[in-house]
């Protein structure tokens, strides 16, 4: 009979100690997963202050590029300008040497109309630049709204389920 209470004891002396490492491993938890959401909360914010930091600076490059654009098709058109105005004078100076006005103003007409049209396109394509551009920034700025929201509901989802984890720990 003493042998089966020595028994005894040892095996309630073994659930005991294996009770009070659960408990010790308990206790741990629960100073460790306030840290460890602590730890998550500031890695996101982090995260979420550098998508800011990144779509400001793209939106700075992109309002950079249209300003670029136009000030590039701003030459061109004038570029063009210059262009048409010599070749009107050289016109000019070629009718007016061979002293045929019928001639003069045919050639003057037909330079014109010529170079009316490649202005006109040339202010459609910059036109349509400007649109496409514009158009591109407003897709971006949709997409920079979407990606704030999907973080916050991610950061409100790790803020509610530790804090259900925290309820069943206690």
């Amino acid at each position: 009979m003493v042998d089966a209470r020595t028994k005894l004891d040892i095996i309630y002396a073994d659930v005991l100690g294996d009770i009070n490492d659960l408990l010790n491993r308990l206790d741990k938890l629960k100073t460790d997963l306030p840290k460890a959401s602590d730890d998550v909360t500031t890695n996101f914010d982090n995260h979420a202050k550098r998508l800011i930091n990144i779509s400001s600076k793209l939106e700075v490059n992109i309002n950079s590029a249209i300003t670029h654009l136009h000030e590039h098709a701003a030459l061109a058109v004038l570029e063009a300008e210059k262009k048409v105005h010599e070749e009107v004078r050289q016109c000019i100076v070629e009718t007016i040497d061979a002293s045929t006005m019928s001639l003069f103003s045919s050639k003057f007409l037909e330079m014109e109309s010529k170079h009316t049209a490649e202005i006109k396109r040339l202010n459609s394509a910059i036109s349509e630049a400007r649109k496409n551009l514009l158009a591109t920034i407003e897709e971006m700025k949709i997409e920079r709204a979407w990606s704030f929201f999907y973080c916050f509901v991610g950061s409100a989802f790790a803020t509610l389920s530790m804090g259900l984890i925290f309820k069943v720990i206690k």
